[in-house]
């Protein structure tokens, strides 16, 4: 839905510049951003800490922060994790709904390592990120995502549910 949203915001500011620039007697945009209608904010993004090893079946957290350095108040920032297959964000604990500038956000990702087949590739990046709502411009995409190589360290598990034996039915 944030994704729609984004690329929602895209099209209408694409098709305002393509006006303005066939149309030279509009105003420029400029005057839209001074009104404080489309705000900017950086956001800068950077990892505290995140094992580097899990297991399968283990959850782990990753701490990352959030900071807004300006110019302006950053508004419905939104925060997630990206993740290879047999990843799994449990979730994002930690609030930026609002962000003032020079303010930093502490937040955690409860990530689970689900199963994985024997074969299959072991190492993958794990990344935290935050992005604006379609509103607000960031400068600076570079700085909004921070990955990392973490590596599977246990066996091949297809299943990390409990295994059922035969001692079990006699309970």
């Amino acid at each position: 839905m944030n994704k729609q949203r984004v690329v929602k915001g895209l099209y209408w500011l694409i098709i305002a510049s393509l006006i303005a620039l066939l149309n030279p007697g509009m105003p420029s945009a400029q005057p839209v951003l001074a009104q404080g209608l489309m705000t900017t904010s950086d956001l800068e993004v950077n990892l505290v800490s995140m094992p580097k090893t899990a297991r399968a079946c283990e959850v782990f957290q990753v701490i990352f922060t959030v900071k807004n350095l300006g110019p302006d108040t950053a508004t419905y920032v939104d925060v997630g994790t990206h993740l290879p297959d047999a990843y799994n964000e449990l979730a994002v604990l930690g609030s930026t709904y609002n962000l003032a500038v020079g303010e930093t956000a502490i937040l955690s990702a409860v990530i689970w390592v689900g199963g994985f087949e024997p074969g299959e590739n072991r190492r993958a990046w794990v990344g935290v990120g935050a992005h604006l709502r379609a509103d607000s411009i960031d400068p600076d995409l570079d700085n909004n995502r921070v990955e990392k190589d973490m590596k599977i360290v246990s066996k091949p598990v297809v299943s990390c549910l409990p295994r059922y034996s035969d001692a079990d039915k006699a309970e």
